[in-house]
């Protein structure tokens, strides 16, 4: 079987109107359309960052974005936003993939709205709106929740209820809110509630939609593309060191998620093997985590070094990731690609293609978590 760990859904305008109504107008996102390509303003701010330090894809969002294009080059995504349930499931076919776990785009999982309740209600409105428009093909169209950490109350509740009631396969949350990390104390009660769900928390970065202090060093595309994610993750991985997490919350499986590879693992790795030797020999070493299914990490499906890192990490801990319907997604030849990587046995590829998403997410199938 092979799962897609991490596809991705275009949030449509009338989301906001359809799921919202109960925000003042003034508080809701609204559209930006510039030359064919979409913006959005949440929160007084334009998201992605247009120009300036801290840029984000200049494409905008959406499929009228530049990413659409490159894609259409190649036949065309038949679906952006999930109104074409079929036309995805085709397009999944296509490469052989039996799950699509769907990530919406990043507008939604944003630290930089400052308004809690706004926030809240974006979240809610997404998880009910997905929920609705996968109904259809549950079986194979999963789900991840949005929740809000500016409220760790509410994302607490959203979190328990879109498991519970909507069927969500774990959450997916920034990797640090402003100057807070992800061991800061006033998430624990989310962390809490993830632990007695045994959820899967999904790690997901954006470029150029909310203040990230290494992305935010460089006035261009190519450099605050380059930083941006890769770094907030390692930064982020610490923190879970750092406040003993993997300790406190055993249940919990943490991935991170659209890195640009995962060649970045094994150094990252040993470094925090080094430093948690010597704050405590006692403690458990990040790569003993890494190896016992706690941390996951998702590859490209081109990444040609993949063999380098299987070597030195294992093949249990990193999973297959189209990034359907991306423009810089390699669908339809994602699998192909993959299968294609140098020095990676049958059985590595099998665990990357599906079964370490399975022990990931623990919720694929109907008998829930695994």
């Amino acid at each position: 079987m092979i799962i897609d760990a991490d596809a991705h859904v275009t949030v449509p305008e009338q989301f906001f109107v359809e799921r919202l109504s109960s925000l003042p107008v003034d508080h809701r996102p609204r559209p930006i359309h510039l030359e064919g390509r979409e913006f959005w303003i949440i929160d007084g701010r334009l998201a992605p960052k247009l120009g300036g330090y801290g840029q984000g894809t200049p494409g905008g969002f959406g499929p009228g974005g530049a990413g659409a294009l490159s894609l259409s080059n190649r036949g065309g995504a038949h679906d952006y936003y999930v109104d074409n349930v079929p036309g995805r499931l085709a397009d999944m076919d296509l490469e052989e993939v039996e799950l699509q776990v769907l990530y919406p785009d990043l507008i939604l999982v944003n630290p930089g709205i400052e308004n809690p309740d706004v926030a809240s209600a974006i979240s809610r409105g997404w998880n009910d709106h997905l929920a609705d428009r996968c109904a259809s093909a549950s079986d194979r169209l999963k789900r991840v929740a949005v929740v809000a950490l500016q409220d760790p109350t509410e994302a607490t509740r959203e979190l328990r209820r879109s498991v519970e009631e909507l069927g969500c396969v774990g959450a997916v949350i920034p990797p640090l809110l402003g100057n807070k990390l992800l061991n800061h104390r006033d998430f624990e009660p989310f962390f809490e509630e993830a632990n007695r769900l045994s959820a899967a928390i999904a790690i997901h970065g954006v470029t150029g939609v909310y203040d990230m202090p290494w992305q935010d060093l460089f006035d261009s595309w190519f450099g605050s593309r380059t930083v941006a994610v890769p770094i907030s993750y390692m930064v982020s991985m610490v923190s879970l060191f750092d406040g003993h997490m993997l300790e406190r919350y055993p249940n919990v499986r943490f991935g991170f998620f659209e890195a640009g590879g995962c060649g970045w693992v094994p150094y990252w790795t040993e470094r925090l093997d080094e430093q948690i030797a010597r704050r405590n020999s006692q403690d458990v070493l990040a790569s003993d985590y890494v190896r016992h299914g706690r941390l996951f990490f998702s590859c490209e499906p081109d990444e040609q070094n993949l063999a380098q890192v299987v070597e030195a990490v294992g093949d249990q801990c990193i999973m297959y990731a189209s990034d359907y319907p991306h423009g810089d997604s390699k669908w339809p030849e994602t699998v192909s690609s993959f299968r294609s990587i140098p020095g990676l046995s049958h059985e590595s590829q099998e665990r990357i293609l599906g079964t370490n998403a399975m022990r990931y997410y623990g919720r694929l199938t109907n008998g829930g978590p695994s």
